[in-house]
């Protein structure tokens, strides 16, 4: 468990326990779509969130109920073999700190600590720069009239410019996007709100999986000055750039396999990358289709050959390629230890 403090809506410090691994019993993909407001889901997806609500009473509610069912049904086993506590414990022993990450810009190192959104910005100086900027002036389609956004406009380019030494250069337009020529565009701004979600899959298609130009939607309410340091931050992260790494990175390389699931047509598909030890991907693969799974550790193979010391992380591994990545299997992961 890790024992942290809160600061609460009526400005009071609250102190706070979290055990990670249980705050996820109960959700499921539209589970969470549906309770989690839109402005959070990344964040949702991204970390598990300490403020869960009633999370803790229905973990416990879960737990008593598995208590009672064992009790009727496996009476010859529960609890004389083997038995759920239910009772209050005091869990102080196994209370820890929060650990703090180091990151590392371009002149300076950040200390931040869980939980880390809004902990983290407010320690973003608009002094940072960039770790890797983007090496080259940016040209940037906002899709809106020219009075409107103007001013957050003006300070998301200052914003950028700022942080990697080249200017985002922002021209308007209100064109739809079939009449638009987009070779020229390395990233393209709409500001569409909640609800239009045929027009994001249109942007999506279109722009990112057709013509490979990066897509940064702004709600319109959000399109303020306080939203700046994360807009800057998550467009460089699409053209390429990174906005910070490790500051005292481990001497290893990360695997990451990922099985994905869409809950909702049941398409199902591996992606893979290489991240250094500091944080940055040096290589992102391609989908591969459950019938691709050999192609798929040829690939790895191929992205592998020179690495020495390597950490594999995967998501939910339904087709136990685990089993394949131990030291008795073939390469190439039978040099590596676990």
């Amino acid at each position: 468990m890790v024992k942290y403090d809160s600061v609460g809506i009526d400005g009071l410090v609250y102190e706070q326990f979290q055990a990670p691994e249980l705050l996820v019993v109960g959700h499921n993909f539209r589970d969470l779509s549906m309770r989690v407001p839109s402005g959070q889901i990344s964040q949702v997806w991204d970390i598990l969130q300490p403020h869960c609500g009633d999370q803790q009473r229905r973990i416990f509610d879960f737990v008593t109920k598995v208590d009672g069912i064992l009790r009727s049904e496996f009476s010859a086993l529960y609890p004389s073999k083997l038995e759920f506590s239910t009772a209050p414990r005091d869990v102080t022993d196994l209370v820890v700190g929060p650990f703090d990450t180091q990151f590392r810009f371009r002149d300076s190192i950040m200390k931040v600590q869980p939980p880390y959104g809004p902990n983290f910005y407010r320690r973003y100086s608009p002094a940072i720069e960039f770790a890797k900027p983007i090496g080259h002036p940016v040209e940037c389609l906002a899709l809106c009239r020219k009075d409107e956004y103007s001013e957050f406009l003006a300070e998301l380019s200052k914003d950028f410019a700022r942080r990697n030494g080249y200017a985002l250069n922002i021209t308007h337009s209100t064109s739809e996007i079939g009449e638009l020529g987009l070779s020229k565009w390395d990233l393209v701004l709409t500001f569409l709100d909640e609800g239009e979600d045929e027009r994001m899959e249109q942007f999506k298609g279109t722009l990112v999986n057709t013509q490979g130009v990066a897509h940064q939607n702004i709600t319109p309410i959000d399109a303020k000055t306080k939203s700046i340091p994360q807009v800057t931050m998550q467009v460089v992260l699409k053209l390429g750039g990174y906005p910070r790494f490790l500051a005292d990175p481990p001497d290893l390389t990360v695997l990451s396999i990922h099985s994905y699931r869409n809950p909702f047509d049941d398409t199902r598909f591996y992606l893979y990358s290489v991240m250094s030890s500091q944080g940055e991907v040096v290589y992102q693969s391609k989908p591969f289709m459950l019938t691709e799974l050999q192609k798929l550790l040829e690939d790895i193979k191929s992205k592998l050959s020179n690495i020495k010391r390597l950490l594999v992380l995967t998501s939910y591994d339904d087709q136990a390629l685990l089993v394949t990545c131990r030291p008795s299997s073939p390469p190439p992961f039978q040099k590596y230890r676990y």
